[in-house]
């Protein structure tokens, strides 16, 4: 199984095209700008994802059995959490500290904690997925749907159970389905 997805409008927030399977449009698809795949060719796979908890379809050689992204972001959380925790923890051990400036001073870790759980929990995954756009989501996801406006995609879940029934069907008679991005 050879899928197209033909790029029809790039902009700084997001790319969008059409999936089609031997010339015949399936459906819209709208990629973020971040993290996009680049020009060229794909292998397709159904992998169990560990964080999400079921089968995904996942574009690229990476598999998600050997793919420790998910687990490692976990495992930096944590880290980030026990350095809150350690800090806030240090500076309330101090009674001389006025409580305004405990305050302060707990707000100023937990901010950069957030920023670092931001980056953290961001890891990139190429996949395609369900949803109604890439709007702040910039983690390798292409989304596929009907579009109904810039970015924006409908009916995705039926969309994405047909190409996903479509590729496993594939995969079962021994072909590697290919996504072509042109």
């Amino acid at each position: 199984m050879y899928i197209t997805f033909l790029v029809k409008k790039r902009n700084d927030k997001f790319i969008e095209g059409s999936l089609m399977i031997n010339g015949e449009h399936i459906c819209d698809a709208v990629e973020s700008t971040e993290n996009s795949l680049s020009t060229g060719e794909y292998a397709l796979s159904i992998e169990r994802c560990p964080q999400l908890k079921h089968q995904i379809i996942m574009v690229g050689s990476m598999s998600h059995t050997d793919c420790n992204i998910c687990t490692a972001s976990d495992c930096a959380i944590k880290k980030v959490w026990d350095k809150e925790n350690d800090l806030i923890a240090k500076a309330t051990d101090n009674d001389e500290t006025p409580h305004d400036d405990l305050v302060k001073y707990e707000q100023s870790v937990r901010a950069d904690s957030y920023k670092s759980l931001s980056e953290l929990t961001r890891p990139v995954c190429h996949r395609i997925v369900t949803g109604n756009g890439v709007n702040g989501k910039n983690d390798g996801r292409i989304v596929v749907g009907k579009r109904i406006a810039p970015g924006v995609v409908i009916n995705s879940k039926d969309i994405h159970h047909k190409l996903f029934k479509r590729i496993e069907k594939s995969i079962a008679r021994g072909h590697t389905p290919i996504l072509e991005i042109i």
